[in-house]
């Protein structure tokens, strides 16, 4: 079996994305996060301090990284 950990991204990063990182971060690696809010984004890397690449465009995201899955953490 592969140690290889899946790659996630995030899209929101509001109330519940912090705590839902942690969850990620037990099984796989979350890799980047998008928000159209860069104070949301950085209020997520503060509260979590994790180094993951931040984006405003979801498509810029998935075009520009390979991820394994995608979690959905806003409205």
């Amino acid at each position: 079996m592969s140690d290889k950990k899946l790659r996630f991204a995030m899209f929101g990063t509001g109330n519940f994305g912090p705590f839902f990182a942690k969850y990620i971060n037990e099984v796989a690696e979350l890799v980047a996060i998008c928000d159209p809010s860069p104070e949301a984004m950085a209020r997520f890397v503060e509260s979590t301090k994790l180094k993951v690449l931040e984006f405003t465009d979801c498509q810029q995201l998935l075009d520009s990284l390979e991820v394994d899955a995608v979690a959905l953490t806003g409205p």
